[in-house]
């Protein structure tokens, strides 16, 4: 039985580096315009019945040359994300304290 369910949004239980870092040093995209492209998609992505989230950023990705599939897109994205043991242990530990 689910008794609760945690959204972990900004990086308590897991956590990973700046996104538009990883593309600066894996692709050589200025962080400026990594983070301007970031906003005009998030902004567009958010909103109901759009399109793949991949398709926005295609033209990004060609403009910096950039040559990854939807699969490899995503998967580069998530890849860096790491559990926090010790904020998941703290979780435990009081989920047996006061469950």
């Amino acid at each position: 039985m689910i008794k609760a369910t945690i959204f972990d949004l900004n990086g308590i239980f897991i956590q990973s580096p700046n996104l538009s870092d990883r593309f600066k040093e894996s692709f050589g995209v200025e962080t400026k315009d990594f983070l301007l492209a970031l906003k005009e998609i998030m902004a567009k992505v958010r909103k109901p019945d759009v399109e793949d989230a991949f398709n926005y950023w295609k033209p990004y990705l060609q403009k910096w040359n950039i040559n990854l599939t939807k699969e490899n897109f995503f998967n580069f994205w998530f890849s860096a994300e790491k559990e926090v043991p010790e904020l998941t242990e703290l979780a435990r530990q009081i989920k047996k304290d006061w469950g």
